[in-house]
């Protein structure tokens, strides 16, 4: 292994200030090995100027890796640590880890009443699941947004009264037909403007629902 004390000198003293172009992940040996370097070259932990930038010159990482697995590592040492912990924390995939599996989050969203399934926002306010997460989830699973219109629940006898209505605006006409009434006295308001009901709602909900 070379020495860093020895070759130190030839890094460039800009080098730090740029970092190499090749990204390259080191697993838990090199780790170990890199952090050896650093501490041989070290006069009692206190690290030579272009340290990191040689170091990551042999390693072919980026001396910003090397810097935090220099910092991490000491660190682990203060913290009581018998010995300097080095290891990654990238270990198989990276990313972002699932806090819940499908199965747990549909059983969440199934606990939710369905009248507080209709938007994405309410959804998650009441399962406690992010927003991004049920989107990720939608498209991984059978949740579906479906709409269903609200038709009106007449009975028989409320049919006759609306047509019962209706004929007391007939007029007769003297030829023995009928016509409505002009309705000039009438005012007419739109009933939505006292009635709120959506007629066309969105619940947020699984097939076998």
């Amino acid at each position: 292994m070379p020495s860093l004390t020895r070759m130190s000198r030839r890094v460039d003293g800009n080098a730090r200030l740029h970092p190499t172009r090749r990204v390259k992940h080191l697993n838990d040996a090199e780790r170990r090995q890199a952090y050896e370097m650093l501490l041989a070259g070290s006069d009692n932990g206190v690290l030579r100027y272009g340290a990191f930038a040689f170091t990551a010159q042999h390693f072919g990482c980026s001396w910003r890796t090397i810097s935090r697995l220099w910092a991490s590592a000491r660190l682990s040492i203060r913290d009581g640590s018998l010995t300097a912990v080095t290891s990654t924390k990238i270990k198989g995939n990276s990313g972002t880890t699932r806090k819940r599996s499908k199965e747990e989050i549909e059983l969440a969203i199934k606990s939710v009443a369905q009248h507080d399934r209709q938007t994405l926002r309410s959804l998650e306010v009441h399962s406690s699941i992010p927003k991004t997460t049920l989107i990720n989830h939608m498209k991984e699973s059978k949740l579906k947004a479906k709409s269903n219109y609200v038709n009106p629940m007449l009975t028989e006898e409320n049919k006759e009264d609306r047509f019962r209505f209706a004929l007391n605006f007939l007029e007769p006409r003297s030829n023995g037909s009928h016509v409505f009434a002009n309705m000039h006295e009438y005012v007419h308001v739109d009933e939505k403007w006292f009635f709120l009901t959506k007629v066309k709602k969105k619940f947020y909900v699984y097939d076998d629902e």
